[in-house]
């Protein structure tokens, strides 16, 4: 079922409601399917699949630059009876070549912080809303942050990379039959970044783990690599603070 002529009210109603452009310029359209994993009157009730391809957001008037994340696909997966419950939740949602730019021009001044339009006219004796939102995983096959930070003078880009199958902690670490199976998650993505912080250059590997990770009040979220600053995406590494092979860092030449 294709949604074509639901595009440009949806680009109209995101656009007022986050107060920067938004924009679905590829196709867009919804499959409606069977989960094989329900059981019992569950398994015959169709669960929607959205896609939508070419899809821009762009910055408040106070950035100058255009563009804040291009998706070149999206695809999610509704669960149709967590409304019935007042939730929206997405089991998964995939990101085809995510890729954003982060800015801050000032201490008050960047565009990942979103003033919404309902916020302006939010009651302040209004009962908090009764829906939830859930969201399980979430998929790319590799996505790119650049980070433009005037305050640090910062300008790093960072390429995210699943890692295939998931990598237990343990075997990363060498902690193997020391931790608890259950107490950290395992790393899901990959981290490469480069740039310059603070007018020096710089450079950083490591790995992340998943959204799952990030939900469970049980499970920590899990990251390691060889970054002594852990201030951006994890943490990064200054070409002067330089490292053997074994990972140990030494005096620069």
């Amino acid at each position: 079922m294709t949604g074509t002529g639901l595009k440009p009210t949806i680009n109209q109603k995101v656009s007022t409601e986050l107060n920067r452009p938004f924009a679905i310029r590829g196709d867009l359209g919804v499959v409606w399917e069977r989960q094989k994993q329900e059981t019992g009157w569950r398994s015959w009730v169709p669960w929607p699949h959205v896609h939508a391809e070419d899809i821009i957001l762009g910055n408040p008037p106070d950035i100058p630059e255009v563009t804040m994340v291009h998706l070149p696909r999206v695809e999610a997966t509704i669960a149709p009876l967590a409304l019935l419950t007042k939730t929206v939740w997405l089991p998964w949602i995939k990101l085809v070549q995510p890729d954003a730019r982060l800015i801050r021009l000032s201490g008050k001044t960047n565009n990942w912080t979103f003033n919404l339009a309902q916020d302006e006219n939010l009651d302040p004796n209004a009962k908090p809303s009764a829906w939830s939102f859930r969201l399980d995983n979430i998929l790319f096959d590799q996505g790119r942050i650049a980070f433009d930070d005037k305050v640090s003078k910062a300008d790093i880009t960072i390429l995210i990379d699943p890692l295939g199958k998931p990598l237990p902690f343990s075997e990363v670490t060498g902690t193997k039959g020391k931790e608890d199976k259950t107490s950290v998650g395992d790393y899901v993505f990959g981290l490469k970044a480069q740039g310059r912080y603070n007018g020096e250059p710089l450079t950083g590997t490591g790995k992340i783990g998943g959204m799952l990770a990030l939900r469970s009040e049980s499970t920590p979220f899990s990251r390691t690599g060889r970054f002594p600053l852990w201030q951006y995406a994890g943490g990064f590494q200054r070409r002067s603070e330089r490292t053997d092979e074994n990972g140990r860092r030494r005096s620069a030449a």
